[in-house]
């Protein structure tokens, strides 16, 4: 049996001699006769706060009805900083000259719902 065997069952065996040291059993009795004190000592608790009856609840759950097509607009702001020189530089192309298309396109009277949001393409299956 090597060296560092003996320590880790040894560790192992003390670890359980310490957890039954530490497992006595409690006292059968209540804690208020441990310490000498009975139920008519205790303080009186404070009153329950009065409970008003629930709103009656409408049969009817209603709620405005969501679009079915929810169009925006960038705000134009650049996104975060990601502190990459040249990360940040072509972010700054690829948007200005997103901007540019959907401009142009929307000059030509050809909107293509084209986002420039980054990671955001004019369809949904498109980064």
């Amino acid at each position: 049996m090597s060296n560092t065997k003996r320590w880790a069952s040894a560790g192992v065996l003390m670890a359980l001699w310490t957890g039954l040291v530490a497992a006595e059993e409690l006292p059968r009795s209540s804690i208020l006769q441990r310490y000498g004190v009975s139920v008519d000592q205790l303080p009186a608790g404070q009153p329950a706060p009065a409970q008003s009856p629930p709103a009656p609840a409408s049969r009817f759950n209603l709620q405005p009805e969501s679009p079915l097509v929810n169009l925006r607009l960038g705000d134009g702001s650049a996104p975060p900083s990601t502190g990459n020189i040249s990360i940040d530089n072509a972010e700054a192309r690829e948007r200005e000259r997103c901007q540019q298309v959907r401009d142009e396109l929307s000059r030509r009277g050809k909107p293509l719902g084209i986002s420039c949001a980054p990671g955001q393409g004019p369809l949904p299956w498109m980064p």
